[in-house]
């Protein structure tokens, strides 16, 4: 399985790491001295956790203003302009992130993408499948 480690985690073997970025819809903005309104996915998130101890650290408001376990429902939401949602930033890249923007909101640490199994060791095809991600995507 590929997964997400937050900054002090250490599970999982490191593919990449990939830094965050705060996306939205080009025609809302943000007042800080507001609740900023989060597009997030459900309690256990590591970018869920990550956007609000961020914000917290800065003395930021927030609120949650939607929140799926779909990554499509949230960039849709973002596109209906509910908030802004932190997701790696080779979203900006992607169709599926146009039109979205880059809110000026406080830079998060960035994140490791790991593989993960139940086992103590991965099997030869595992470790070749970790060899070509690792290529793809050179830290």
């Amino acid at each position: 399985m590929f997964g997400m480690q937050g900054p002090s985690e250490t599970h999982g073997t490191l593919l990449w790491q990939e830094k965050l970025k705060w996306y939205m819809h080009p025609e809302e903005t943000l007042h800080k001295k507001q609740s900023v309104p989060l597009v997030v996915f459900p309690e256990g998130s590591v970018t869920r956790r990550i956007a609000l101890e961020t914000l917290n650290r800065h003395n930021i408001n927030w609120h949650i203003a939607f929140c799926s376990d779909s990554l499509s429902a949230l960039l849709g939401a973002v596109k209906a302009g509910y908030g802004c949602t932190l997701q790696p930033s080779f979203l900006q890249r992607s169709a599926l992130a146009s039109p979205i923007i880059m809110p000026d909101l406080p830079e998060p640490p960035p994140v490791g993408f790991v593989a993960l199994n139940n086992r103590q060791e991965f099997s030869s095809l595992e470790n070749m499948l970790i060899d070509a991600t690792k290529d793809a995507f050179p830290t």
